[in-house]
C-alpha cells in the first residue's frame, strides 16, 4: 500500500508534467495566433497593392503563396486541435 507521502510525490510529478506541457500548448496558440495575424496583415497589404494598380500576375502569385500558407497553418492548428481532443477525457 503506498503511503500518503508517495501518492503525493506522484501528484507533484503529475501536476509538474501537466504544467510543463500548458506552456507547450500555450506557445504552439501563441504561434498560431500570430501566423493567422501576420496572413490577415499580408493579406491586406496585397488588396492595396492590388487596388493601387501593381502587376496582377505578380501579386496573383504572391496571393497563391499567401493562401497556401493559410491552408498550411489551418491545417497545422486543426491538427493540434484533433490532438486535444482525442486527448481530453469527457465529463
Amino acid at each position: 500500500m503506498a503511503t500518503v507521502q508517495q501518492v503525493q510525490d506522484q501528484a507533484d510529478k503529475a501536476l509538474a508534467a501537466i504544467a510543463a506541457e500548458s506552456s507547450k500548448d500555450d506557445s504552439i496558440i501563441a504561434l498560431v495566433q500570430a501566423n493567422t495575424a501576420q496572413l490577415a496583415a499580408l493579406k491586406q497589404q496585397l488588396a492595396d497593392a492590388l487596388a493601387g494598380g501593381a502587376d496582377p500576375v505578380a501579386l496573383q502569385a504572391v496571393l497563391d503563396s499567401l493562401t497556401a500558407a493559410e491552408t498550411s497553418a489551418l491545417a497545422n492548428a486543426q491538427r493540434v486541435t484533433d490532438a486535444v481532443n482525442a486527448n481530453t477525457p469527457t465529463a
